[in-house]
């Protein structure tokens, strides 16, 4: 009876407590990677999607990867493994990517079955290489990359950049190209390297710094002519002439230019003149002005005392081209100025002087005959004004004269003033005085007593 009453209660014990621990059922799929011998993977990744759901993570110590679907649902999930940059390859015959159909509240395992790789593998991203094909259009020399093992990329010598008929960059030590972030920015170099024009080469450094390093530059297509003993192509870096950091310039055969810089920018050479002297007196009123130019292909326009002129220069294959030049004023600056194939500017001036013709009048004469003008004005308003102010003085002074001269100090008037002052008085006295005939006419018509 006593155990009957045990039984009932450890049953009715569990009853009451079994729903506290009971675990909530989920959609899951748990993905492994284990070797031939059973041992699991750490470190793989595993991916899982199902439009427009995905989801990834990496095996732990056991080898699994848990998806929790609980908020997907059941579905046909795809689960994916992927080896790129791993020591593993999977074994023969099995699959990188598996369909998993899971229903709701169901949990699924897949399995990928993995070995240690014995040989490098072609296709791996880290020992595959590939720069974009306009690097290598017929002709090029560009180093191939995309059969180099991992530790040839860590030193490539002579690696080399070449777009035919625009330009070649031959590095002249061994660069480090094994690093993801260079590896990534050369199937993309295009955007870090620019060859676009000829006699102009780019390199972004800041961005690649891998390729900041001591080379041989050679501009290719070119149509140049050498000019006098010594001369010398120019060469500019960042649009400024370039100084130590560029050295051995030459011209080759006239269609190459060569030279070595020690770390990349912008370079590009620009056009350069030659004239027998830029001071020239002459008496003629017309002069025609003989120069020469490197660059056979560079546009020259013309400017006289910094107006423009319509002038059609020619340049023959010797570089050489004449200006005429009409002379309209004793001194004529002349500033030639050159666009050249790489579209760098270069300009220099020539002074012809004719002592015969006149000296052209300042630019800002026109300035000073207004002023003038508008000096005499005030000149003119002046006098005016004074005028006007002496009328009215000369009346004012009339008109205190007039008043009775007791009120006046006749030491303190002037000798006019007191000539007008005494001629007036004595007016005023004649004005007062009796009529004599009238006073006798008066006294004639009183009777006598």
């Amino acid at each position: 009876m006593k155990k009957v009453l045990a039984s009932s209660l450890v049953l009715l014990f569990v009853a009451v407590i079994s729903p506290l621990y009971a675990v909530d059922p989920t959609t899951s799929i748990t993905a492994y990677a284990k070797t031939s011998d059973n041992l699991p993977v750490e470190g793989l990744s595993i991916s899982i999607s199902k439009t427009p759901f995905s989801d990834a993570g990496v095996t732990d110590a056991q080898g699994k990867y848990i998806f929790d679907l609980s908020s997907e649902g059941a579905g046909d999930y795809t689960v994916t493994i992927s080896l790129s940059g791993s020591n593993y390859e999977l074994v023969s015959g099995e699959q990188a990517s598996k369909s998993v159909p899971v229903l709701e509240n169901e949990s699924k395992s897949v399995y990928f079955g993995v070995k240690e790789k014995t040989t490098p593998d072609p296709e791996d991203e880290t020992t595959t290489i590939s720069i974009p094909s306009e690097f290598y259009a017929t002709g090029s020399k560009t180093t191939v990359l995309k059969d180099m093992s991992s530790d040839q990329l860590k030193s490539v010598s002579d690696f080399t950049l070449h777009k035919p008929g625009l330009a070649k960059i031959e590095y002249s030590g061994e660069l480090d190209l094994s690093s993801t972030s260079i590896i990534n920015k050369l199937k993309s170099l295009d955007q870090y390297v620019f060859i676009e024009i000829p006699g102009e080469v780019t390199v972004a450094s800041d961005l690649v710094p891998e390729l900041d390093a001591p080379a041989t530059v050679t501009f290719e297509g070119l149509n140049f002519i050498q000019l006098s003993q010594g001369y010398t192509p120019q060469i500019m870096q960042d649009d400024q002439e370039a100084g130590g950091g560029v050295s051995n310039v030459s011209l080759i055969n006239g269609d190459k230019i060569s030279f070595d810089v020690d770390g990349f920018s912008t370079y590009a050479v620009r056009p350069t003149f030659e004239f027998e002297e830029n001071e020239i007196e002459t008496t003629e009123t017309s002069y025609t002005l003989q120069g020469k130019i490197d660059d056979l292909d560079a546009q020259i326009s013309i400017y006289i005392n910094d107006e423009s002129q319509d002038i059609e220069i020619s340049i023959n294959d010797n570089g050489e081209f004449e200006i005429p030049i009409e002379l309209s004023e004793m001194e004529n600056i002349v500033q030639i100025l050159a666009v050249g194939v790489s579209e760098q500017t270069y300009s220099e001036v020539v002074k012809i002087t004719n002592p015969n013709l006149e000296e052209a009048a300042p630019e800002s004469s026109g300035m000073k005959i207004s002023l003038t003008m508008i000096f005499g004005i005030l000149l003119l308003a002046m006098a005016i004004g004074g005028g006007i102010g002496y009328y009215y003085y000369n009346r004012r002074q009339k008109t205190k004269l007039k008043k009775p001269a007791a009120k006046y100090d006749s030491r303190l008037l002037t000798p006019e003033e007191r000539k007008t002052l005494s001629s007036e008085t004595t007016q005023t006295r004649l004005d007062k005085k009796p009529d004599k005939q009238s006073n006798d006419a008066e006294e004639k018509q009183i009777p006598k007593l």
